[in-house]
């Protein structure tokens, strides 16, 4: 064949080694990356956003605060609601809770408040610090208020005190020094925890009042005892201190607020903005917490005496146990104004409504210039 077909025959076609099970793998090593090799799954690209811990959501995504804590943690328009914000902070446990952990209940009120970051604090942790604050502090001032005097004492000092006036009931001086020790402590509590609104009266406007109200609560005491001392059944002479208490709270209250009814009583609209004071609704909103004050000590004061009366003349159990009759009273007592008085309490709203035209004419008018008058205003309810 001549040189110049030699180099016109096409070229074999080189093809690379096929590798056969044999020579495919060919150290140990490579057999283990072979095995452990698997595909990798095919990934969706899902945009999944954090999602907040609900129980944690007390700051916005700025860190500020969304709670108001100036607000009820409870809807204050339901039954449930008002006994629920009337019980948190006269909790008994409270009351038995050390000055340390008081403290940093109000510092972490006090952090979150001025919008410093909480670390690891959920909702409810700041609900129970703020029902600590309540318990212990004032409202207006922050200062720590006396031992008996808190809120969180009301169950185990008021009840101690109205069981033993209802103990010693019969004589004279059980009489004087029950009804004695009774007003003292409701003007201390009501002096101790009032409010902004109220700091106006003056200390020697409180003294006349608690001088009014403790000679009245005596006063009637004594007359009503001597009155029914024999009439029958003999469960009326066990409400004569609830009579007495009754009228002391008629008396004193009413005076404690007569300013009241010349400064006028403030209204709110529905969105709770302040409107004013009117006279006119002082009128009415005085009268009717009087009337909810005196339906407040009816529990404690009022059903004990049946079941006392029960135990004593159908049971015998004091004539065979009769320092029995002390403890028990207590008890029962304390019970009462523990579930009992918040029941009572809740009966009456929070807000109460007014129409508007029915206030004074100089405060329409007023109101009509500043804004765009409401149909129904409303008044709160200071019932504590």
């Amino acid at each position: 064949m001549s040189k110049d077909a030699e180099e016109c025959q096409p070229v074999a076609e080189v093809k690379a080694p096929i590798k056969t099970p044999e020579t495919a793998i060919s150290t140990p090593r490579e057999l283990a990356e072979a095995i452990d090799e698997k595909p990798e799954p095919i990934k969706e690209e899902i945009d999944v956003k954090p999602q907040k811990d609900p129980n944690k959501q007390y700051i916005d995504d700025e860190g500020c605060p969304v709670i108001n804590l100036d607000e009820p943690q409870w809807d204050g328009s339901t039954f449930s609601g008002r006994m629920k914000n009337y019980m948190a902070p006269r909790r008994l446990r409270y009351f038995f809770a050390s000055s340390q952990t008081l403290k940093d209940a109000k510092e972490l009120i006090r952090k979150y408040l001025c919008g410093e970051p909480l670390e690891d604090v959920t909702v409810n942790e700041l609900w129970e610090a703020k029902h600590k604050f309540d318990s212990t502090f004032h409202p207006d001032t922050g200062e720590e208020i006396s031992l008996p005097t808190r809120k969180s004492a009301v169950v185990p000092v008021d009840g101690l005190i109205t069981g033993l006036m209802m103990t010693f009931y019969r004589s004279i001086p059980g009489i004087i020094i029950g009804q004695w020790a009774k007003q003292t402590y409701t003007s201390g509590f009501d002096f101790a925890n009032r409010t902004c609104d109220k700091q106006e009266i003056k200390i020697p406007q409180y003294k006349a009042a608690y001088a009014m109200g403790t000679g009245s609560a005596i006063m009637t005491a004594i007359g009503l005892g001597s009155l029914i001392k024999k009439c029958h059944p003999p469960v009326l002479g066990r409400l004569v201190p609830f009579a007495g208490v009754a009228a002391a709270t008629l008396i004193y209250n009413p005076f404690l607020n007569a300013r009241v009814l010349n400064d006028g009583w403030q209204i709110y609209d529905q969105e709770n903005n302040l409107l004013g004071c009117s006279p006119t609704a002082a009128a009415w909103a005085l009268p009717a917490e009087t009337i909810g004050k005196v339906a407040m000590v009816m529990p404690p004061m009022v059903i004990p005496p049946f079941i006392m009366h029960h135990l004593e003349y159908k049971k015998k159990l004091f004539c065979r146990y009769p320092w029995a009759q002390a403890p028990i009273q207590i008890g029962l007592c304390c019970l009462c104004i523990m579930f009992l008085t918040p029941m009572v309490r809740a009966l009456f709203p929070d807000r109460s409504p007014m129409p508007f035209t029915q206030l004074e004419d100089e405060f329409q008018e007023d109101i009509k210039e500043a804004c765009t008058p409401p149909d129904t205003v409303y008044m709160k309810n200071r019932i504590n």
